[in-house]
């Protein structure tokens, strides 16, 4: 576990690990702004979970902008990278101009959750391998833009070619919109059900989905007070078994 709660701890620095048997934990707490800002991960394999998180109690922000994350292996547990704290201001911005690449496969879930303004914005995320669980990501705050501005003409985007055995659920419930606005997603085969939902504006707005065969049901789903959600969205699938 590496731990933070003070500013620019683990700013710019960089941590080289081999094979880890257990889990592996990147947490920030507390008054804090910039914890882990710029941080470079290199890992062969994580056997337990996989976590990197900025705290419930974080008062500041902006932990893990433009870290670079690489498990060459497999992570043998459930991956999660989330941020929990929603302060209502437009600084918050966790995990902000990241890479995040798994290589290998994920044995449980692989969660991205974000409840503070601009999370996973402009991110090149890559799982290599199957997931044995769901995928997830999910953007609950105030000012919205999660998962957003990530176009492959940018080198950027969120690519999950491996096997999902279970099911994938996308949702921007934020308040003011705009998650996935521009962004490009592509899935292997999905054996559960999926899900894309939107409950604030723009969300999926000229993004792009594309998917292998999945077995289940596809659903995409706006509701509530709801302007120009998916408007422009592209989508390919193989096959879908149910509705």
């Amino acid at each position: 576990e590496v731990f933070s709660s003070s500013d620019s701890s683990f700013e710019v620095s960089s941590f080289v690990f081999g094979d880890v048997a257990g889990s592996m934990t990147f947490n920030a707490t507390g008054y804090v702004w910039q914890a882990f800002m710029s941080m470079q991960l290199d890992a062969s394999n994580i056997g337990g979970d996989f976590v990197m998180e900025e705290r419930p109690d974080i008062t500041r922000g902006k932990s893990f902008i433009t870290v670079d994350v690489h498990v060459s292996g497999d992570v043998g547990g459930t991956a999660r990278f989330q941020a929990f704290t929603d302060s209502g201001t437009l600084d918050r911005q966790a995990f902000d101009i990241s890479k995040i690449r798994i290589d290998g496969s994920v044995g449980g879930d692989a969660l991205f959750l974000s409840n503070n303004y601009g999370t996973f914005s402009e991110n090149y995320i890559k799982i290599g391998g199957d997931i044995g669980g769901d995928l997830v990501m999910i953007d609950t705050s105030t000012h919205g833009r999660g998962f957003c501005c990530a176009p492959t003409s940018s080198s950027k985007g969120f690519f999950f070619p491996g096997t999902i055995f279970g099911s994938v659920r996308i949702r921007d419930g934020s308040t003011d919109g705009h998650g996935g606005y521009n962004t490009d997603f592509v899935f292997g085969p999905v054996l559960g059900d999926v899900e894309v939902f939107s409950s604030s504006d723009s969300s999926f707005e000229v993004s792009s989905f594309v998917f292998g065969d999945v077995a289940g049901s596809m659903t995409f789903n706006a509701t509530g007070y709801v302007w120009q959600a998916f408007m422009s969205m592209q989508l390919d699938a193989s096959n879908i078994g149910g509705d």
